[in-house]
């Protein structure tokens, strides 16, 4: 029998450039990656990179113009951070959950 589903909110398959920050006490790690989808909750990140469950993160997802289209209208891309710690690691990457509260900002700010 199937793992019943535990999101609550809706995931959309959006793949856009994202940078990870991980820190702890002893270093701080910047990792380049992708997005796999997207959720108000959180957001899984495709990485070859292990990432520790309970690990704190910060993320800014860069979203161009052709990945709002369909969402807002806007002149330029904008990015969007957040923060949040990661409940679930696999061997293709790592699912975060979001802290509440995040930021929108126009591309070039």
């Amino acid at each position: 029998m199937p793992d019943k589903e535990r999101r609550k909110q809706r995931r959309f398959p959006l793949a856009v450039p994202a940078n990870l920050t991980a820190s702890d006490a002893k270093k701080s790690v910047v990792l380049e990656l992708r997005t796999r989808d997207v959720s108000s909750a959180g957001a899984f990140l495709e990485s070859g990179e292990s990432v520790c469950e309970g690990t704190r993160v910060e993320i800014v997802l860069f979203l161009t113009v052709k990945s709002l289209l369909k969402v807002i209208r806007a002149d330029t891309g904008a990015k969007v951070r957040v923060r949040g710690h990661v409940i679930r690691s696999t061997g293709d990457g790592f699912a975060v959950e979001f802290s509440k509260g995040f930021r929108i900002r126009p591309m070039g700010k």
